[in-house]
């Protein structure tokens, strides 16, 4: 075979190749024009917000004492997280009894999935963590004007101060033997004198006095 008849055949090569190459460049333009299509589609037919699982359900958010509990543990020792698209609250604490029965007010006021987790860690105790997840229940818990609770139903109060010293509260007790001599007493420390002042208010309410002590170092 000379060298023309060999240059023949390569480009006979050539142009058989490069006419496979136009036409699976072809296809995949075809392909990518569709799938624009569908995308483009798909995106100007879905609605701009996504629509919500977890609705606030105003039947179940009346006053009531788990109304308050739930408040007064979020506010206490709980988390409460908002951001753009997406809201959670829930606890995380080391007493199962306490996660418990929080769950069970919680559930009195938000009908939805709660989560629970055991998390193990070492050379410390077990530790529960809860979490419920909607935007629209954070951000009205997170949205609550606590300080109105001193206007609103016993019921809502013993709740709220119940939740309260749950989670931030401890029992004191001193010379237990001898009765005359002994003191008992539930206390907490807070640096907000507003907080300590609105607790002080609600105890008055419900008929149980109280002191304010100030502490070196800050706080009441």
């Amino acid at each position: 075979m000379t060298y023309k008849d060999k240059q023949r055949e390569y480009m006979k090569k050539y142009r058989k190749n490069s006419q496979k190459y136009k036409e699976r460049i072809e296809k995949n333009r075809e392909n990518t024009k569709n799938y624009m299509i569908k995308w483009r589609e798909n995106k100007l037919g879905r609605p701009k917000t996504r629509e919500r699982k977890y609705l606030l359900r105003e039947d179940l958010i009346k006053p009531s004492f788990s109304l308050g509990y739930v408040l007064g543990v979020l506010y206490g020792d709980g988390w409460i997280v908002v951001s753009k698209n997406h809201g959670t609250f829930g606890l995380e604490v080391t007493d199962l009894d306490f996660l418990e029965y929080f769950e069970k007010q919680l559930k009195n006021i938000y009908p939805y999935p709660i989560k629970i987790k055991t998390l193990k860690k070492q050379n410390r105790k077990i530790i529960y963590r809860l979490n419920a997840y909607s935007k629209e229940y954070s951000m009205f818990l997170n949205t609550f004007d606590i300080f109105i609770l001193a206007n609103m139903e016993e019921d809502i109060i013993c709740g709220f101060l119940k939740g309260f010293f749950d989670s931030e509260g401890c029992v004191e007790g001193y010379n237990l033997d001898n009765y005359q001599k002994s003191i008992k007493r539930l206390n907490f420390t807070q640096k907000n004198y507003e907080w300590i002042k609105l607790v002080q208010d609600l105890l008055i309410k419900i008929g149980i006095n109280s002191t304010i002590d100030w502490r070196i170092g800050g706080g009441f």
